[in-house]
């Protein structure tokens, strides 16, 4: 199954809000505000692409939907508290 990281910046509130549920209905998990990262279908890659060519401004938000290799993901570093963890109450540092 492929892994994605999906990092955006969306000025609309409502718009963000309905994207980022989006997301995590989908089964990426919220690292970030703005930066969701999980393992999902290639369908579902192709959803969060439709779905954010149909409610972003094209002229002024930008998402960006970056595939990472099974490397990648398995060697990513997080060093701080990610955002996923601040909201469950629960402080850890991988590396």
């Amino acid at each position: 199954m492929p892994r994605v990281l999906v990092a955006y910046d969306i000025g609309n509130n409502k718009i963000r809000e309905d994207f980022a549920n989006f997301l995590q209905a989908h089964g990426l998990v919220r690292v970030q505000r703005s930066l969701f990262i999980g393992k999902v279908s290639s369908q579902t890659i192709k959803d969060i692409v439709r779905k954010a060519a149909k409610i972003i401004d094209l002229s002024r938000d930008v998402v960006h939907i970056v595939p990472l290799s099974i490397y990648e993901y398995q060697h990513m570093k997080t060093i701080g508290t990610p955002f996923n963890k601040l909201q469950e109450g629960r402080i850890h540092v991988i590396m």
